[in-house]
């Protein structure tokens, strides 16, 4: 994931303060963002997240709220003051910890190698924003239900699961017809690991852990524990006695879940911690 604002946030701000400034009489508001792959590789549908506090900083009164944000091929401010059309590329704002505030901007965007482009996200008066942007259907999705035995959440290409119980283990749900599933796998009756025309279940690591498995280390803290990205074989988990979900985004090109377990016993030191998903 491109995170082109995190890494050039000084010279980004000076470019979205001149941005802010130039405009700041009108009804709709722009700020610029120059978003560059640094890579010799094509990236298609490449994933931008701002942070919205970062915008705030130079646009103290931007709404998250209402938006739209879009492009075009210019890769400097130049070129792009004598762009006549810009694409508008689908986002979504996300309250990541559930405090009513949003947090993030995500959107994606088609770099070619070495490549900046100028991106602009409008922002103003409510009802001026709601009539120039989009509807965008949703391209992802998130569940939560115990007969996937915890937590889901699919693209248009492939669904993941994680098991919230000993096996400790992420699994991946390939499909063969591009679409959105979940609903249609946790439904009563539905038996989501036949084989079907529209995929199957082909990769599980029950016993194993990286990136997309975690494990328990007791760090030796009293009331706490580390988490590792190596297993220990002699620390399994048990099934926590307490568990809950809240789905905090499903919308356009990434679902935002936030799980949290409690009560949680580790086999090595016969101690509870309190676990919550970052």
């Amino acid at each position: 994931m491109l995170r082109h604002v995190a890494r050039t946030l000084p010279a980004l701000a000076i470019l979205l303060l001149f941005s802010h400034l130039i405009v700041a009489k009108s009804r709709i508001k722009v700020i610029k963002l120059a978003v560059t792959n640094p890579t010799t590789e094509t990236r298609l549908a490449e994933d931008i997240v701002v942070s919205v506090p970062d915008l705030k900083r130079v646009a103290p009164d931007f709404r998250a709220s209402d938006i739209v944000v879009t492009t075009s091929d210019a890769s400097t401010l130049e070129e792009d003051a004598r762009t006549l059309q810009a694409i508008e590329l689908p986002s979504q704002a996300d309250d990541l910890d559930g405090d009513q505030k949003l947090d993030e901007i995500a959107f994606q965007i088609d770099l070619q190698p070495n490549q900046t482009r100028i991106v602009t996200i409008a922002y103003g008066d409510p009802p001026t924003i709601q009539r120039l942007r989009s509807d965008y259907p949703n391209r992802t999705q998130a569940k939560f239900t115990m007969k996937f035995d915890g937590l889901a959440w699919e693209s248009e290409l492939t669904a993941w699961r994680i098991y919230f119980d000993k096996r400790n283990a992420i699994d991946v749900w390939g499909k063969r017809r591009p679409g959105l599933y979940l609903e249609m796998f946790g439904a009563p009756e539905y038996v989501y690991h036949w084989e079907s025309p529209l995929g199957s279940t082909f990769a599980a690591y029950p016993s194993a852990s990286g990136c997309i498995i975690w494990a328990p280390w007791d760090c030796g803290c009293p009331d706490s524990c580390c988490w590792l990205s190596g297993f220990w074989p002699s620390c399994g988990l048990a099934p926590p006695p307490g568990l809950s979900c809240s789905i905090r985004s499903v919308r356009t090109s990434r679902p935002a879940a936030s799980p949290k377990c409690w009560g949680w016993t580790l086999s090595c030191g016969g101690k509870c911690c309190a676990t919550t998903s970052m």
